[in-house]
């Protein structure tokens, strides 16, 4: 009895050092990014001629999280099984986030019409609902329970997610405005969420170590910008 107690309690520690090191690699590995990045970057040209700051914040962003994601989270799960049976959700949530950094990349590019660019946010936002991710019910003022139907989940799901890929993506016209707070959002869904969902409360850490890395280059006068790629990524 004693035994089965303390593997049960193990198993459900809160990983510290998880948390520590995939802040403290998301941090240093941004930060060296930005700088690496911005020594070889030009300035964008826009329309009448006007040069603006490199939009490469977005890359440097996806960059970070790709390779502190897939490392700390492969290494944890061999060493403790902490993503087996939860791989479905997770290869939607990789899947969906690059897409949605893929379309903005274009959209910096090529600047896409906005019902190209909305359609692509709905198919992005749509592969969570697919890969697994449910919302069952809501709460009322009273805090009583509404219990959704799957169709209307899903669908709440999706427009959630388009609306703040759109959010995001609207503040992101000041130096720094987009990325400061979406790392206070995120930190704050950390504290939220890392006694009892480690999963959601590491990536949410990482994201917002990230965004510390990049800010002393995006705080005004900015030396590059989050570009599309960025802001519906980190929106998403």
């Amino acid at each position: 009895m004693v035994q089965v107690s303390i593997e049960s309690e193990t198993k459900h520690m809160i990983p510290y050092y998880l948390f520590i090191g995939s802040a403290l690699a998301s941090l240093f590995i941004s930060y060296w990014l930005s700088r690496r990045m911005l020594r070889g970057a030009k300035p964008v040209v826009k329309k009448g001629g006007r040069l603006m700051p490199p939009e490469i914040g977005g890359i440097i962003l996806f960059m970070t999280l790709a390779a502190v994601f897939l490392t700390f989270f492969i290494m944890y799960s061999i060493q403790h099984g902490f993503l087996w049976g939860r791989e479905r959700k997770l290869f939607g949530v990789m899947v969906a986030a690059s897409f949605a950094f893929l379309l903005g990349f274009i959209d910096d590019r090529k600047s896409l019409h906005f019902s190209v660019k909305l359609a692509g946010q709905t198919l992005a936002a749509a592969i969570i609902p697919l890969a697994g991710f449910r919302l069952d019910f809501v709460t009322n003022i009273g805090g009583e329970l509404l219990y959704l139907p799957v169709w209307a989940g899903s669908s709440a799901i999706v427009l959630w997610l388009v609306l703040m890929m759109n959010a995001v993506n609207l503040i992101d016209g000041l130096d720094g405005l987009a990325a400061g707070v979406v790392a206070v959002g995120s930190f704050t869904i950390f504290l939220l969420g890392f006694q009892t969902n480690p999963l959601i409360a590491s990536g949410a850490l990482m994201l917002s170590a990230a965004l510390v890395g990049v800010l002393p280059f995006n705080f005004y006068p900015a030396k590059f910008y989050l570009g599309d790629s960025g802001s519906l990524f980190i929106g998403f």
